[in-house]
C-alpha cells in the first residue's frame, strides 16, 4: 500500500463541496470541509451525481471566465477531469482510513482556509497526563517514561518511589511537539534514575500544580534476569493498529502484564496503522497504555509510519541513542542490552515505501556488532519490519524487496553471529529453520551455525491477517508435526520469548483465547559462545 497518494489525492475534496453543503451555511472552512470529505463516499458512487458535479463546476467556470473563451474551455476540461478523478481519491482515502478530519487536515498543508486542527487529548483537561509509556534507555539503572497533554505545562515531571504513598524522588523532563497534519499537543519525557535491579517502581507523571497522571508501576529487570532462575520474557508483535483487530492482541499483553510475565515488548513496525490521521495515533497511544505504562514499549518503524518522513513516529517515542537522550539517532535504528541478550533494531524502509538500509544505517550495525563482540553477549537478536526471508507474498515490495535487504545487510548477519531474526510485514506467523543465503543449515534448533528467521505481523491490523503458503524452508520439525503444531499460521497471535543462558524459546499464541500455535526452543551447549 501507498499511504501517501491519500496526501496528494486530498486537495480534490474541496470540488465537491458545493453538492453537499448549502451555500448559506454559516460555517469554517474545517467544517465544511469535512461535511464535503464525509459526503464523498456518496457522490463518488453516483454517475448522477458526478454528471451534475461536473455541470456545476462548468457554469462556475463560464460565470468567471466568460470574457476569455480558450481559458473558459480549459477550465471546464479541468473541472471534468478532476471529478472523474474522484472515485480515485476516494479509493486512496478508504486505503488508509483516514476520518474526514483528517483529510481535511491534511489538505490544510496546501489551503490555510480549510486546515482542521487534530487535538490531542480532551479539552475540559487540557494539561492532564494521558498516553503514558515507558521504554528502556541502554542504561540498566534508567526507565523512560513519555505522555502526552493538549496545552504546555510548567514542568515535565516524573515522581516516583517505592510505594504509592511515598514518591520520593523526582525526574524533570523535556517537551516536544510537531504540527503534522494539523496534530496539537505536547510530548513530555522524562528519565527516572538511580532504579535498583529486580525492584518494583510506582510512579506518576504531569504537572504536579495543573494535572498528574494516576500513580502507575513497573519492575526493573532483575540483576540476573536471562538466567535459568530469572529467564528474561519478551513479547513479540507487529501490524498492529488502532482498530478493533488488534483488541484481543492487546488484552491478551495485559493479562500477562498484570500478572507480571512479560519483561517488556518488541513492536517492530507498522505500530498504529494511522497511515498519517493524527487522531488514529492517539487512540492507538491510549489504547496500548494498560500495558506499555507498566512494562517498556519498544519499537522499531515500519512502512504505516513513513507518511511525513516518520514525523509522528520520531516524535512519540524515546529509543536508546535517540537525540531524546542525547544520541545521535531518531528512533530508526538502536541496540539494547538486556538480560545476556543484545538486541539490535533496524530500520528498513525508504522515503520511496520500498524495503532499503543505507550506508549509514549498515556502517553503524557494523560498528554495533563489533563493539557487542567486545561484550560476548548470549545472544543476538534482530528485528526489522521488512522480511529477508518468508514464504509469504501477501506484502508490498515482496519478494523484490527481501532480494534487496539480503544483499543489504544479510553478510553482516552472517559474519555477527545473529540467533534470531524478527521480522514483519507479511500479516501472518511463520518460522525458519537456521538459514544461510536461503539454505537451511540444519532442520532443527541445536546450537544453530545460521539465524532464524521469524515473521510475526499477525498481530491484528484492519487489513486483516494473510493465508500464507509455507515453502521448504519454512517446515515444522517431525516432532512439531506429532505435537500438532503448525509452523505457519494466520490467528491473529503474538510471540513470546523465554531466554536463559542457554536456551531461547519462543511461543505463538492466538491472541483470542492463548491457545499455543507453535513452541520452539534454539539451544547453546555451553561451549557454543557464537557460530562466527
Amino acid at each position: 500500500m501507498y499511504p501517501s497518494r491519500a496526501c496528494i489525492a486530498s486537495i480534490f475534496f474541496l470540488l465537491c463541496g458545493r453538492c453537499v453543503v448549502q451555500a448559506h451555511v454559516d460555517t469554517t472552512g474545517c467544517l465544511l470541509c469535512k461535511a464535503a470529505a464525509a459526503a464523498l463516499p456518496g457522490v463518488v458512487d453516483n454517475k448522477v451525481a458526478l454528471a451534475k458535479l461536473i455541470d456545476t463546476l462548468q457554469k462556475d467556470c463560464g460565470n468567471i471566465l466568460k470574457a476569455n473563451s480558450t481559458a473558459e474551455r480549459i477550465c471546464e476540461e479541468l473541472a471534468a477531469g478532476a471529478v472523474n478523478l474522484l472515485p480515485e481519491v476516494q479509493n486512496a482515502i478508504d486505503s488508509v482510513a483516514w476520518e474526514p478530519s483528517a483529510v481535511c487536515a491534511a489538505l490544510g498543508l496546501a489551503i490555510k482556509t480549510v486546515a482542521c486542527e487534530v487535538p490531542c487529548c480532551s479539552a475540559v483537561t487540557p494539561k492532564k497526563p494521558e498516553q503514558v509509556h515507558l521504554s528502556l534507555t541502554g542504561v540498566s539503572s534508567e526507565m523512560a517514561v513519555m505522555w502526552s497533554t493538549l496545552q504546555e505545562t510548567d514542568s515535565h515531571r516524573a515522581r516516583y518511589g517505592l510505594s504509592e504513598d511515598n514518591l520520593n524522588c523526582s525526574s524533570d523532563g523535556a517537551n516536544d511537539t510537531y504540527t503534522l497534519f494539523g496534530w496539537r499537543g505536547q510530548l513530555h519525557r522524562a528519565t527516572m534514575t538511580g532504579l535498583l535491579p529486580g525492584t518494583t517502581y510506582y510512579y506518576k507523571v504531569g504537572d504536579g500544580l495543573r494535572g498528574s497522571s494516576p500513580v502507575f508501576s513497573f519492575r526493573t529487570l532483575a540483576s540476573d534476569a536471562g538466567s535459568v532462575n530469572t529467564p528474561l520474557r519478551v513479547a513479540s508483535i507487529a501490524d498492529m493498529g488502532y482498530g478493533p483487530n488488534s483488541s484481543p492482541t492487546i488484552a491478551a499483553l495485559q493479562r500477562l502484564v498484570e500478572a507480571g510475565d512479560i519483561d517488556f515488548v518488541v513492536h517492530d513496525g507498522d505500530i498504529s496503522y494511522a497511515d498519517g490521521d493524527q487522531h488514529h495515533w492517539d487512540v492507538f497511544m491510549r489504547k496500548i497504555q494498560p500495558i506499555a505504562s507498566r512494562v517498556p514499549y519498544m519499537v522499531s518503524p515500519g512502512n504505516h509510519e513513513f507518511l511525513g518522513n516518520f514525523t509522528a513516529y520520531k516524535h512519540r517515542f524515546a529509543m536508546p541513542g535517540s537525540a531524546h537522550f542525547g544520541g545521535n539517532q531518531e528512533n530508526m535504528f538502536y541496540s539494547l542490552d538486556a538480560g545476556g541478550v543484545h538486541f539490535v533494531a533496524l530500520n528498513t524502509e525508504s522515503p520511496l515505501d520500498v524495503a532499503w538500509m543505507t550506508d549509514e544505517h549498515l556502517d553503524w550495525l557494523r560498528a554495533d556488532f563489533a563493539a557487542a563482540a567486545q561484550a560476548q553477549h548470549r545472544w543476538t537478536v534482530l528485528f526489522g519490519h521488512r522480511p529477508l526471508y518468508c514464504s509469504n507474498r501477501g506484502g508490498n515490495d515482496i519478494p523484490s524487496g527481501n532480494v534487496r535487504l539480503q544483499g543489504r545487510v544479510e553478510d553482516i548477519v552472517l559474519d555477527a553471529g545473529v540467533d534470531l531474526f524478527i521480522q514483519a510485514h507479511s500479516h501472518d506467523y511463520e518460522r525458519s529453520w537456521p538459514l544461510r543465503k536461503g539454505i537451511a543449515t540444519a532442520h532443527n534448533y541445536s546450537d544453530p551455525t545460521a539465524p532464524v528467521y521469524v515473521v510475526n505481523g499477525a498481530a491484528g491490523n484492519r487489513e486483516e491477517n494473510d493465508n500464507p503458503p509455507c515453502d521448504k524452508s519454512w517446515q515444522p520439525s517431525t516432532e512439531d508435526v506429532e505435537a500438532g503444531m503448525r509452523p505457519c499460521a494466520r490467528d491473529v497471535s503474538y510471540g513470546l520469548m523465554t531466554i536463559t543462558t542457554d536456551s531461547l524459546t519462543w511461543e505463538q499464541y492466538t491472541s483470542a483465547n492463548d491457545t499455543l500455535i507453535d513452541k520452539w526452543t534454539i539451544a547453546k551447549s555451553p561451549a557454543s559462545l557464537s557460530y562466527v
